[in-house]
This record gives C-alpha cells, structure tokens and sequence, in this order.
C-alpha cells in the first residue's frame, strides 16, 4: 500500500507539471514557509536560519526545515509534539500517547534522528528554555503554543553556533512577537473508540501601549482523558508477542493469545512440584489450572491465564500555559523587554500492572494457614509438604496510581540593540520547575509478606500474622491471598470490593518524590558586516553565554526502608524514590562567520564559508571546544552544493551526575577470580556520576539544492549526513563490569566491591563514558507551490506540495562488551520514513491531506538465529486530513474547521508494541473554531 501511495503522490505532481508546461503559464514565486495557507496573503519571503547569521531557508549551509503553526496545527492540532512526530526526523518524539510507565514524569519531548532527546536543543526565541526534567529535557507542551509563529529545525550538528546538546541538532521555536489583535480557538475531539476525549481552549492578544510599548498576552488549557489499558484497543486484545518456545527450535517464537502461566487473580502454586499448576476459585477452593501451549514459566499461548496487556495506551492530561510579554522601544537603536511565562502539566494514570507477588516476591503460605482449604491443608499433609509458593495478581487491591504534576516558572529580561552598524542583544533567563510525583497505594512487599503469613493465634483462637505472635503491637493485619479474597461475587456479577480500609492501609502506602530544577542563564550576542572582502561582505556574529542548573530532590522516608525479602532500601513494589542533590554551571563564548569567497565566475555563482568555534567550561568536567566548518557552493542559480562539517558535544544532565543510590541484587560470575565462581546475592548499586565528561558528536553532511528555473516554485534538497558519538553517556550491566575488569580494564575494577577475603559482595554500576554511536542516512525535502490560475483561468486557489523523507543506512551503538550490530532496519529504526502533503486553498475553503508512512522493521537484529526467528513487521500508513472555512466577520475572521488524523484507522501491526514509530490511537476527530480579529 505505501508504494501505491507514495506513486499516487509522485503521479499526481509529475501531472501536474506537465499540464503547467503544456498550458505554458509560471506560477507564482516561491517563499520560505510562512505559516499562512497560500493566496492568504502575497507571497513573501521569510528568513530562516540553521545558525546565529541568518540566512533564507533553502540557502542555509546546514540543513533546515521550517514549519508555519498553521501548517502544524493542520497536520494535528492535539498538540505540538504529535505533530512534529509525524516529521521523519522527530518520528521517535514521545509524549502522552503512546507513552507508559510506572513512574514517568508525563511532558512532550523531541528526539531528532532517534539519538535521544538529551542530543536535541530545544530553544524559545533562540533562547534555552528551564528544562522540565532532571534529565535536562524541556516539555514542549508549556510552551505558549497560541503564540508559535513557526518551527525551524536544524538537522545537523549545532553545538558550536547554539551550545551543548546539539549533537542530533536544534528545534527552534519563533514566537511573533509583533503580533497585534486577538485570537481564540476552541476545539473538542474523540477517537473512533469513543475514548481519549480531548478539549482544547486558547486565548492570545497582542497591543501597542504608550508611545513606543507592545505588549503580548496568551493563555491556553487543554485536557485528555487517556486511554485506560492496552486491553481496550484490538492490539491489546490480540495479545502477541515474542515469548519462551520449549521444545522448538528456536529458543523463542511469535504467538499470539499470549497469556500469563504464571499467575492469575486468584493465585496459582508454583512449587512444589506435587502442587504445581493448582489455582483457586474465588472462595479460596483449590481446582486446577489449565494450562495453554508453548508453557514456560512466565508465558503459554491459550489455557486459563490472563493477558497481562495491562499498560495504559495514553496517559491522561490537564495542562495550562500562560505567557505575557512586555517590550518598549526607547529608541529605534534600543528596545527592551521582559517576559515571564507560567505552566502546569498534570498527568494521573495506573501503572502497567496490578499489585503483584511473581518469581522472585512470590509468597510463601505455610501448612499452618487457617485461609487454607481444608482439602488443600489435607492433601500437603499426607504429602509432607510445609509450604508452598503462590503467585498472584491483586484485583481486589487497587491499581498503583501515578500522580505527576510538574510546574514551570520563567522569566526573561533582556535588550536588543543597533550600535555602529552592529545588532546585539542581551538576556537573563531564570528558570525554576517543581516536579511532584507521588505514587498512591503502591503495594508495600515487607507488609504483604507479612500479612500473607497468617497463623491461628492458640491463645485466642483469632487469625492473626505469624510475625505478631512474636512481636506483639507490630500493626500486622493477616490476608487471605487464595481466592479473590477481597472480592464478594453477588449474582449480577458486579463484584463488591470488600477489603477493609485498615488492611488497604497496611498493604499499601504512598511513596512520593519532590524534584526542584533550577536554570539560570545569561546570554550577550553581536552580529553584523564589519567589514568585504572581494567577494563581499563578511557576516560575523560573536557572544558570551554563561549558565547554571541545579537539583534537589527530596522523597519519602517510607521509600528508604528496608526491603527485608532483598536487603535493599526500598519495601514498595513502584517508586521507592532515592533524594540526590547538584549542581553545575558552564561559561562559554563562541565566534561565527559566513564569508563569500567567490562571486558570478563560471560554475561558482557564488562560494560561501560559514564556520564557528565555541569554547566551553563546565565546572564539573572542564573546557570543551566545539566547531564548525561549512561551504555553499551555488554553481548557477538552480543548483547548489552544501557540505558541513562539525565536533558537537552534550554535556552530562543532573541526573546522570548526581542521582541517588538504588540497590538491587542479581546473580554475578566472579571472572577475575574463576569464571565458576558466582555470588547469587551481590548487590548492585546504581547511582550518578559526578567524573562523567561530556559526549562528543562528529557530524557530516553533503547534499545538493535543486531550484529550477523552468519550474518557479518548486525546490528540492537532498542531503546525507554521518553522524558519530564517542564517549556516549550508558550504563552498563554489572556482569559486563566484571567481564571487563577480567580482561584488564582497570576503570571497571575500580567498580568491583570486595570483603576483606577477596569475595565479590558489590559491583557500582554508575554512568560511564563507554559507548559510541553511528548513525548515516539520507534526508530528502521537496515543496512546489502554484496558483492554479496561473494553468487556466477556469482553475482557482493555491497549491502546496511538499515531501520530506528520512532514510537511514547505518545505526550502530558500540558499547563496552556488547557486540555491535547495525539496527538500521530494524522496528525502532526503520529504514526509510517519509511523509507527504498537499494543501488547496481557495478561500474560503482550504483542505490539507497528508500520508505519513512509519516503515517497516524486524523485531529484534540482535537475536541470535538459535534465539528468535527474524520477524518483518509491516509499516504503517495513516491518512490524515483537515477542512477549514473561512467566514468573515467585521474586521476578522471566523474559521471552522474538522481535523480527522488517520482517516482509515490503520493501527499499529501485531507485535509492533508501543513503540513511537507507530501511530497508537487510530482514527481521531477533532472540532474546532477559530476567531482572528
């Protein structure tokens, strides 16, 4: 189908063309993406730029591509990041759908290249933004949206011109600032499922005051309901997955109808073997459980388990931004202004399961239980058995639920100026953003443990826990995990939960964290033409920037206690949230130029240099220099050559520097001292990093402009880049630090905790520098624009094609004793990407259509053929389509419009999971009004 499609679209503009030669008529000019529909005002050009010089869009060195908040909105008006996602190159940009977790903090976050979101800058005005996150990453959703001009993305290297962390490149957001008058917009949508109701209101104004004043104003607040359970939508029902296949041959297969084996909602025994395999009804009876195909110890196909397709398919959310700015011209070579902007972003949902005691938190019930049946207290009796294992999920406890709210506070003062041919301007940002996460009835295991070891009190003859015969007053309240103990099943079906509040409260807690992320950030920048050379004028831009962040974060103390089943802090089965505390600043300045070095010779219409240097000292991991170096090369006016080259580097975030200690245990091979020397307990502490030192990007790319002159109005681009990342930030497993002390790494060693008879107790398992990654593709970008009168004067309204496409050759990770392996084709890294647009606008009527193709991949490059049978999943194609009408009133306009993202509801292929590269919700509906005035 995605050929087809892709031809139809390639058919239809080569049809195009020809009926524009055969008719003999020029459309109109081309311009730089506006924003506005075409015919909606004379076209115009609008200046973009991949650097601090600026330069017209198709003329920038480094590649770039500019999107207009009209244009955005058309492709998706839920919100930014779902529709910068449907870009090829922001395609693994996460936000609220789609997203899952236990413990996320919610928020809309870009990914350029799929290399992270640590590597993409994300910028407002040109200007860093608090990030939202420990980790250094700025939710896009507070941003004030209402008031978005346009969205430039640079899709290369730009450390030296805009700082650390863009190694995969910059996503700038222009807001108009000389906006005048008011506009509102109103919109409400529902998916074809009938859930993930959504509501949308946004308010912005903008006046001059005074004699020389502007002053901006916008507001805006939007709400969806998410979607509960993957078990709502088809693809959760199915069920497929990749799963354990005893007796195959391969060690794993695909099925679907996959289900759990391992346990139910009323529990089922795992051992001993003589009991193995026995379930309860809901009274606490034991009868068999039926067991499906393809049984191992967690999964089978079929049989009476139950599919554990329990994570959510959108995260619900409430956010507001509101934004003000005020600016004064003092005069035409000074203007000052201050602006401040506040938003909240709240995101409440159940974690990806129910309360749980599997595998290794499995309970232990004693021959002693009175909740035992009098058959099943029978039948261990007369063979000999003293315990048994019981694995089971809660539903007679309720679901972990996840509160986040996450506030941000900003406030900007600055200048702009003219000083002796010279533009400069000059900044202070400070930042400031309150993470609150708190875990609600999050099951506590050392209770449940405790709870689920019930004994008779011989004294009184009253069920009590095992632990208060010894220890009198510990507050222990005994439970019956056999059966759906806390569920009475009347004859409607309903199910009444009938688990008392003191036992609800002994079973569970609240865990919290409280995280406070500061930045403060100070900025001074020139720009100007000092000076020519033969050729003409030199561009020079130059500037001095200096930062800080900082982080705090408390949590519970109820988080911090002991596990006494593992030994480690932590008795909750989620959260279990561990305090850390940073800080670190960067004073950098940097030096930019853009010098032609030809002009009108023959095959060199004009060749410019562009290059910049940036010089950077972090307080934590000392200076680091950044560069670019880069050539545009116009043989004639339809043809240019561009190629760049660049060292970019991200600095390490707050969290990988400085988060807090968590303990786990797992089975280690003790290679240094014999590899048949194992510690089945050793501990492995994960914490930050304060020796890591920034990562270091070296970045590639060549491509060519096409803008010919027998076709005004189309432009073309086709760029391929290489990009490679050394000293990448990862964690590696704790048997892989053993591995390569073994082998006479000395740093991983050091990692490698001992008693004092030489026994291996711990490992550290930090952050280190030990991971490089390479990534080499293609972007491709085409637009055509025309008047269809310019055809045929019978023809009316505006044209725009364009198609931007994304292929990827290469994507490798090379981490320290892992085997490196090119993903590229695989399920998280397609291929090839594309998506394609067609605007028509006739006022007052204007349709946007678009075809975003996914690409397809195989499940999983890395497995070994003895492991998994390599699986081909299929691509997806969704459709998307918004019609708007235009109705004046007064001296503005009114807009209806209907907005309708994949219009045939193309769902995600099985075994394609949540991952970002597919559209998760199916078909949407969305309503709205508009009013300019």
């Amino acid at each position: 189908m995605n050929r087809y499609l892709l031809a139809g679209f390639s058919v239809f503009g080569l049809s195009t063309c020809a009926m524009l030669n055969a008719y003999g008529q020029s459309p109109a000019p081309v311009a730089a993406d506006t924003g506005k529909e075409p015919g909606s005002d004379p076209l115009a050009e609008v200046t973009v730029t991949g650097s601090r010089i600026a330069r017209a869009g198709f003329d920038a060195p480094t590649p770039l591509t500019s999107l207009g908040a009209d244009q955005l909105a058309a492709a998706n008006p839920g919100g930014p990041v779902d529709a910068l996602r449907q870009l090829p190159v922001l395609a693994f940009s996460t936000g609220p759908r789609g997203a899952t977790g236990s413990a996320g903090s919610g928020g809309s976050f870009l990914n350029l290249r799929n290399l992270g979101a640590n590597n993409t800058l994300v910028l407002l005005d040109g200007k860093r933004f608090v990030p939202t996150t420990a980790t250094g990453n700025v939710d896009i959703s507070i941003f004030p949206t209402a008031l978005v001009q346009r969205v430039e993305i640079v899709t290369g290297g730009a450390s030296a011109a805009y700082g650390s962390d863009a190694v995969s490149g910059v996503v700038n957001f222009i807001l108009d600032r000389n906006f005048k008058g008011f506009k509102a917009t109103a919109q409400g949508g529902v998916s074809t499922f009938g859930d993930d109701a959504e509501s949308q209101f946004s308010l912005a104004y903008g006046t001059d005051f005074g004699s020389h004043g502007h002053l901006l104003l916008s507001g805006e607040h939007y709400r969806s309901a998410g979607v509960y359970s993957l078990l709502d939508r088809p693809l959760g029902q199915q069920s497929c997955a990749a799963i354990n296949n005893p007796g195959g041959a391969t060690a794993r297969t695909f099925s679907c109808n996959v289900r759990s084996s391992q346990a139910n909602f009323t529990g089922i025994i795992s051992s001993p073997g003589a009991f193995k395999g026995t379930t309860f009804d809901n009274d606490g009876n034991p009868i068999p459980f039926n067991y499906g195909s393809l049984v191992s110890s967690t999964t089978m196909v079929g049989g009476d388990g139950i599919r554990p397709q329990f994570l959510p398919l959108a995260v619900p959310e409430d956010r507001g931004v509101y934004f003000a700015r005020a600016s004064w011209e003092f005069n035409n070579a000074l203007t000052g202004y201050l602006e401040g902007s506040y938003g909240t972003a709240n995101y409440q949902y159940q974690i990806g399961s129910y309360d749980q005691n599997l595998g290794a938190t499995a309970l232990t019930i004693k021959a002693d239980n009175p909740y035992l049946s009098p058959a099943l207290s029978a039948a261990m009796a007369a063979k000999g058995v003293t315990a048994l294992t019981l694995n089971k999920y809660f539903a007679d406890l309720p679901r972990t639920w996840i509160k986040n709210l996450n506030q941000t506070n900003r406030i900007v003062a600055g200048l702009d100026g003219h000083l002796a041919g010279w533009t400069w301007d000059a900044h202070f940002e400070h930042g400031e953003n309150l993470i609150h996460t708190t875990a609600l009835n999050d099951e506590n295991l050392n209770n449940m443990t405790l709870a689920a070891d019930a004994v008779t009190n011989p004294a009184t003859g009253q069920i009590v826990c095992r632990s208060t015969l010894t220890q009198p007053g510990n507050g222990c309240l005994p439970f019956n995990v056999m059966g759906n103990a806390g569920i009475a099943a009347p004859t409607d079906g309903t199910g009444v939960n009938t688990v008392t509040e003191a036992q609800l409260n002994y079973l569970t807690g609240t865990d919290w964290l409280h995280a406070h992320v500061k930045q403060d950030n100070a900025a001074i920048n020139f720009s100007g033409e000092p000076f020519s050379i033969w050729a003409g004028p030199v561009s020079i831009a130059t500037g001095a920037e200096w930062r800080k962040e900082s982080l705090v974060q408390t949590v519970a103390a109820s988080g911090l206690a002991l596990n006494t089943a593992s030994n480690v802090p932590g008795p909750f089965r989620v959260g279990n949230y561990q305090p850390s505390s940073g800080s670190y600043s960067a004073t950098e300045g940097y030096v930019e130029t853009v010098a032609p070095l030809v002009q009108n010779l023959f095959l060199m219409k004009s060749l410019d240099f562009n290059g910049a240097a940036r010089f950077t000292n972090y307080s934590t991991s000392g200076h680091a220099i950044t560069w670019k170096a880069a050539l545009s090369w116009s043989l004639t006016d339809e043809f240019r050559v561009r190629a760049t080259r660049s060292r970019d580097e991200r600095a390490p975030n707050l969290t990988e520097l400085y988060s807090g200690a968590v303990a786990n245990h797992s089975s280690i091979i003790d290679y240094p001292t014999g590899p048949t020397v194992v510690n089945a307990q050793t501990l492995v502490y994960t914490a930050g990093n304060p020796k890591l030192k920034p990562e270091i990007g070296d970045t590639t790319t060549v491509g060519i402009v096409y803008q010919p002159e027998w076709l005004p109005g189309w432009q073309t681009s086709v760029d391929g880049y290489h990009i490679s990342i050394a000293d990448a930030i990862v964690s590696i497993a704790a048997q892989d630090i053993v591995k390569q002390c073994s082998l006479g790494n000395a740093a991983d060693c050091a990692d490698i905790l001992r008693d004092p008879a030489g026994n291996l107790f711990a490992v550290n398992n930090s952050p280190q520098n030990v991971q490089s990654l390479l990534s080499t593709g293609v972007d491709v970008e085409t637009s055509y624009r025309f008047a269809l009168n310019r055809m045929t004067p019978w023809l009316h309204g505006d044209v725009t094609f364009r198609g931007l496409v994304n292929y990827v050759s290469k994507f490798e990770t090379d981490t320290l004793g892992v085997a490196t392996v090119n993903l590229a084709g695989e399920l998280d890294h397609p291929t090839l990407r594309w998506t394609a647009q067609m605007t028509y606008s006739n006022a007052p009527w204007s349709w946007f259509i678009q075809a975003r193709y996914s690409g397809w991949g195989y499940y999983d490059k890395t497995s070994a053929a003895t492991d998994l049978p390599q699986l081909k999943i299929g691509g997806q194609t969704p459709i998307d389509t918004n019609i708007s009408y235009d109705l004046p009133v007064g001296g503005g306009v009114v807009s209806l419009y209907l907005n309708v993202t994949d219009v045939f509801n193309v769902l995600p292929p099985p075994y394609s999971g949540l991952g970002q590269n597919y559209d998760p919700l199916g078909r949407f509906y969305r309503l709205g009004i508009h009013v300019s005035l």
